[in-house]
């Protein structure tokens, strides 16, 4: 919910709310950005997957916890440990539309 209006009547303060908007919903909507970025923005979101990248989020927090607490066990690392993970085709970023329907949003 985004601030609309704010006004005050002796004491009191009234606040009036716009409806609440995604960040993506309010990009398209605002006046400033192009058509070609909103083009490509709206291709881009429709080509996510919130599950995977949520389970991508989790490896990666779990890769990071991982080398704090080696660190902080004053434990010297090898490279090895810091080695970018194994490319696997189920934690893409960005989804292929193999394993998930491409969700459309309407503005």
């Amino acid at each position: 919910m985004r601030l609309k209006e704010k006004s005050r009547i002796g004491s009191k303060v009234k606040r009036i709310y716009d409806k609440p908007l995604s960040p993506f919903v309010r990009v398209l909507l605002h006046p400033a950005v192009s058509d070609d970025a909103k083009k490509k923005l709206k291709l881009i979101y429709q080509t996510l997957n919130p599950a995977q990248l949520k389970r991508d989020l989790i490896k990666l927090q779990n890769r990071l916890f991982f080398i704090a607490e080696s660190k902080s066990k004053h434990k010297s690392l090898n490279h090895k440990s810091l080695a970018p993970l194994p490319y696997d085709k189920h934690s893409s970023y960005i989804s292929n539309g193999s394993h998930s329907k491409p969700f459309h949003i309407d503005i």
